[in-house]
């Protein structure tokens, strides 16, 4: 498949309990994962990939390719007081990449902008928790820009980010322990 090639219809189909490739029935979020990958391999693009996943398994499909990049990775990290969720945390090298994966396009701005600073804050908690520098980051299926200064990243482009994150930190939003 080509740059712009999209997956032919059916091939990985999300259903509400059960997700599908090619007609057969996948057996969890990894197997459907794993179809993902062989379609990677084909030549489908990352955003073509994702966008036949199931929400859940979108979150899984950014943290094995934060995973593969050498980030020790943590999903659906809950705490409380005040109780909040992460989709993804990702660390490495002392710093960590607080992800909220966004299944849909980015056409509503400010609905964009609200997500935004709502992990500005998950990052922020994440940071005091752990003692560690956290960045806000939302993977998107399309992205390049930034949110109320978070960088939205594009799932096709979330490899290059990770292998750039530590090192290249300066201009991102950090936020530090303490400073909540």
């Amino acid at each position: 498949m080509g740059q712009d090639a999209v997956p032919p219809r059916g091939l990985l189909t999300p259903g509400i309990s059960q997700v599908t490739y090619a007609g057969i029935p996948c057996a969890d979020t990894m197997d459907a994962l794993e179809r993902a990958v062989d379609l990677l391999r084909d030549g489908a693009t990352a955003g073509d990939v994702s966008g036949t996943l199931h929400w859940r398994d979108f979150e899984g499909f950014a943290a094995r390719i934060l995973g593969s990049r050498g980030f020790e990775v943590t999903r659906n990290l809950v705490l409380t007081k005040p109780r909040i969720e992460i989709d993804v945390a990702a660390e490495r090298l002392g710093c960590a990449m607080i992800v909220d994966c966004k299944h849909w396009s980015a056409d509503r701005p400010s609905a964009m902008a609200a997500a935004a600073r709502r992990q500005a804050g998950r990052a922020a908690r994440y940071a005091d928790w752990r003692g560690v520098p956290a960045v806000p980051v939302m993977v998107a299926l399309y992205g390049g820009w930034r949110a109320s200064g978070v960088p939205v990243v594009p799932v096709d482009g979330l490899a290059h980010f990770a292998d750039e994150f530590c090192g290249g930190m300066d201009g991102l939003p950090v936020m530090r322990p303490g400073s909540r």
